[in-house]
């Protein structure tokens, strides 16, 4: 079965040495000199190409030239030497370029022989002869190069030079091709020079355009050429733009200006304007995203390489420091974990404190033979002491049983050391309990600190991906509206996301252009994020990043308890992270300056755990045993909402708050309170609601005051319901207003409401 890849290789290789050989066959010096066929078919074989393909197709090539007897002769004879140094080749051999040289010069015999020992032409046989070793070299090493490194187009400055002298073979071999009204020359030129700005750098492009009119000028010495495709190379670097219109525009009016109104040997006509406008046709055609590819895989800095490979190195560093310092804090979360003690089960403890009271109390007794031999079970009496203590907080005499009065001497004995006892006890269960709840905290928030460390380094390991051509789409943009850029750098770190850093002057920041500009060219909706002073003088450095679907409006009423000059209520409406919203209620037990401490704590401390990145079962976990760690009631009722503004999801948590109302377009939605306050017991279960929100719609949250003055939740609803506004802050003043009217005026507990209306935002 035939191999279709093989083929194909093989033909392409045929197609390209036959151009090459062709081309090289034609190129001349002032059509006298003709020193670049046989070395470069030389250095094809020597870099593995082989001889049997470019024997036979240098011939052919050969004859071009003309098939006289003289030249059939010397071509075959050449042919002949490059067949034999194929066989220096065989099995991917390297070879020396001196021995390349040696048979250059072995294949130039034939021609020596007739132009030299049977001509007169001395001077250039000799000059044939030292330009076709000159040749071989450069043409051997560019081989070399390209087959070395086929997938990397970045060359040293040697390796440079000879690139160029292959553009300027195959330039002076195209030079001499003609083609009855129409110049393939011209038309090429035009191709390569409007290509050559798009993949290659300016300089490069320039460069180019002077080898290539160069090719014509060693043939006629005729410099026109080069003037010709200098200027519009000059032309085109220094005004190309993203829209290749503009380029191909730039580069006809250069040409028609040059073709007309200056004196060079060159003839123009209409002919010379198709062949332009032809040119630009076809470069037009070639899609942007091979020009890109091309441009990237050909034209990249290798300097660019090496700081991306130094990147990769520290972000690699980075993110296994941060898996490893994870490792570490989550150790610490087992370690603390395990060093929780806790109390005593109930029973065994009053076991304990029971047979301790006897021991104290009756191991000394004189009776004691006497009370352990009557019927009274003395251990059990103890034991119901104990349970009677711990249920009341003490025992008194009318606890004893009356038949323990009747027989022991020593009541107030046993009353003493029972509640001595459970006192002590008390105090040390208290005591470890704190411990414990501490050791849980701290363990808490070392599995919350390994958890936001873990997301870092999954964050770190995400690449990043730049854009060059909206980066020089936005500068050009920016630029035509007269704000000057000099930089622009656009990434994405995941598929939602992307950022824009531009460096403008100080007197553009404020400008809305930038954010229209740049939201225009990346496709989506983009804000400032950040306004910084750079290390350039006068410039600054303008960030953006895509814009949050939604956004969010926030009104708040609230007054506190009549008679008190603090409310108890604090509210918290804060932004997390460019994407997420949190609004929260927290009402602290009670009233006046007391309770608005406790719950100015509770929510300072919600607001930085969420700032800092914690989930939310941490948060409230740590919140909640901060208070209980306290000795003093310091218990809070939290209502909490927190929104994604990228897709309107919203979830709701609440511990000993009251309902919450999700107020649509003809509806309204009511969130259903639930657990225990913040900070009585160690463990808690908030209750959680997870809907999504729609366009408009406005969430209410409010404090106990405000539900306790509609007595149902069904008439606070349907109030909210009734009120026909999508303005947040004038429907929080409704309310409150309204609870206040149905109290005559009178605030029986703080009172506080906040709303936040969603709307999506358009570009």
């Amino acid at each position: 079965m035939v191999n279709k890849n093989l083929v194909i290789k093989y033909v392409l290789c045929v197609v390209v040495v036959a151009i090459l050989l062709s081309l090289s066959t034609m190129a001349s010096m002032q059509n006298i000199v003709f020193p670049f066929a046989i070395p470069i078919a030389l250095a094809l074989v020597f870099c593995n190409v082989k001889s049997y393909i470019v024997a036979p197709i240098f011939f052919l090539a050969s004859l071009i030239n003309g098939v006289a007897e003289s030249n059939l002769i010397i071509s075959g004879y050449s042919s002949c030497v490059i067949l034999f140094a194929g066989l220096l080749t065989y099995k991917n051999r390297e070879i020396k370029w001196w021995i390349g040289c040696i048979f250059v010069l072995l294949s130039e015999l034939a021609y020596l022989y007739f132009n030299a020992y049977l001509g007169t032409l001395y001077l250039e046989c000799a000059l044939t002869v030292v330009l076709s070793m000159l040749s071989f070299i450069c043409a051997y090493h560019f081989f070399k190069s390209f087959r070395s490194k086929p997938l990397v187009f970045r060359f040293s400055l040697d390796e440079a030079i000879c690139a160029f002298f292959i553009l300027l073979v195959a330039s002076s071999g195209i030079a001499n091709i003609n083609i009855p009204y129409f110049n393939l020359y011209h038309f090429l030129g035009i191709t390569l020079i409007l290509l050559s700005a798009y993949i290659f750098k300016k300089n490069q492009t320039i460069i180019i355009s002077l080898i290539y009119g160069l090719g014509f000028a060693i043939n006629t010495l005729e410099i026109g050429y080069i003037a010709l495709f200098a200027s519009i190379a000059l032309a085109v670097v220094l005004l190309k733009s993203e829209f290749k219109v503009y380029s191909i525009f730039i580069a006809l009016i250069v040409d028609v200006l040059f073709g007309l109104y200056f004196e060079t040997n060159i003839a123009y006509n209409l002919t010379s304007i198709l062949e332009a406008v032809l040119a630009s046709l076809i470069f037009i055609c070639v899609p942007n995203k091979f020009i890109q590819n091309l441009s990237g895989y050909i034209s990249s800095d290798a300097k660019s390489f090496g700081v991306k490979s130094i990147l990769d190195r520290n972000k690699t560093t980075m993110q296994n420091k941060l898996i490893e310092l994870s490792n570490v804090f989550e150790e610490m979360d087992i370690v603390f974990r395990k060093m929780i003690k806790g109390v005593l089960p109930i029973n065994d403890a009053k076991d304990m404190l029971a047979s301790e009271s006897c021991q104290k109390v009756c191991t000394d007794c004189k009776d004691r033979a006497k009370c352990f031999r009557s019927k009274n079970n003395i251990q059990g009496i103890y034991y119901d002491l104990v349970t009677i203590g711990f249920e009341r907080g003490r025992v008194t005499l009318l606890d004893i049983p009356p038949n323990m009065t009747s027989i022991c001497g020593k009541t107030s004995q046993i009353l003493i050391v029972i509640n001595q006892l459970i006192n002590q006890y008390k105090q040390y269960a208290n005591m470890i309990t704190n411990l414990d709840s501490s050791r849980i905290l701290i363990a808490e928030q070392l599995s919350g600190v390994a958890h936001i460390m873990k997301d870092l380094s999954r964050q770190i390991d995400e690449d990043i991906v730049f854009d060059n051509v909206k980066e020089s789409k936005i500068i050009d943009e920016l630029t035509f509206n007269d704000i000057i850029c000099n930089d622009a750098v656009v990434y994405q770190k995941d598929n939602y996301t992307t950022n824009v850093n531009i460096l403008v002057r100080n007197q553009d920041t404020n400008s809305p252009l930038i954010k229209a500009i740049v939201s225009k060219v990346c496709g989506n909706l983009l804000d400032v994020k950040d306004v910084a002073p750079s290390e350039i003088s006068g410039w600054s450095m303008v960030t953006l990043s895509t814009a949050s679907t939604y956004d969010i409006l926030f009104g708040y009423a609230g007054t506190s308890k009549s008679g008190e000059e603090v409310s108890g209520d604090n509210y918290s409406l804060l932004r997390i992270n460019d994407s997420k919203f949190m609004m929260a209620v927290c009402d602290g037990m009670g009233s006046g300056s007391r309770a608005d401490k406790t719950s100015e704590l509770a929510i300072s401390l919600v607001e930085n755990f969420y700032k800092a990145g914690f989930d939310n079962d941490i948060i409230l976990n740590c919140v909640n045993k901060l208070l209980a760690l306290n000795n003093e009631e310091n218990f809070t009722a939290l209502d909490l909402c927190v929104i994604d503004l990228k897709n309107c999801f919203a979830d709701f948590i609440k511990l000993g708050a009251p309902v919450g109302f999700i107020k649509h377009k003809e509806t309204t939605t009511q969130i259903n309170g639930g657990a225990l306050p913040i900070g009585i017991l160690d463990e808690m279960k908030p209750a959680y609601y997870k809907t999504v929100l729609n366009d408009q719609d406005l969430i209410v949250l409010c404090s106990d005051g405000v539900t306790d003055a509609f007595q149902k939740s069904e008439n606070l609803k349907n109030f909210i319901n009734n009120i026909q506004t999508l303005h947040p802050q004038k429907l929080a003043d409704e309310i409150l207003k309204k609870a206040l009217s149905l109290n005559l005026g009178v605030a029986n507990d703080d009172m506080t409401i906040i709303v936040g209306r969603v709307f999506q935002k358009f570009a």
